[in-house]
């Protein structure tokens, strides 16, 4: 998160609690495109507590004690259905989940005290909450991917920038 953001300050959850906030996605600089399409963010302390998945079955073990970078699931909160990828963020308050607007399939109705901007779902509530987690980050030898090197350049400013000279 960049310094200032609102999800800073966002109210985390006390012991047991989870809160949820949907917000918009961040539009690509150049068409319609949508840069964090599918893409969310879980508090490290929740990451810390998924168990150990790989195509939607549960493993021996707890990954070796370290927790995952990234996951792929299913949110559901209040009447609200989201799916897509949640990646582990150290910088949002405990016990929250940030959810995109591109990752919501279902939208909750007003009946369920639903609505985009809002924390949607606390464990204290008598309302269901789950998490269904598909799969995860695993260990892996790094390597460099070829579409990580223009997003890099686009990134570290315009030809003969300081930050393109940097890169």
């Amino acid at each position: 998160l960049r310094p200032g953001s609102p999800l800073l300050g966002a109210a985390g959850g006390a012991a047991g609690l989870v809160h949820i906030y949907i917000v918009d996605d961040i539009p690509a600089a150049r068409g319609a495109m949508v840069m964090t399409d599918g893409a969310g963010l879980i508090a490290s302390n929740l990451a810390a507590m998924l168990p150990n998945v790989s195509e939607g079955a549960l493993l021996p073990g707890d990954g070796g004690g370290l927790s995952p970078l990234g996951c792929q699931g299913r949110v559901y909160a209040h009447g609200t259905l989201a799916k897509g990828t949640l990646l582990a963020c150290r910088s949002l308050p405990p016990g929250v989940i940030v959810l995109t607007s591109s990752q919501i399939k279902v939208e909750a109705s007003a009946s369920h005290g639903g609505s985009s901007g809002e924390a949607l779902a606390t464990a204290e509530s008598q309302r269901l909450f789950a998490l269904e987690l598909i799969d995860q980050t695993r260990k892996h030898q790094p390597r460099l991917n070829a579409q990580l090197i223009p997003i890099l350049e686009a990134a570290s400013g315009e030809d003969g920038s300081e930050g393109r000279k940097r890169f």
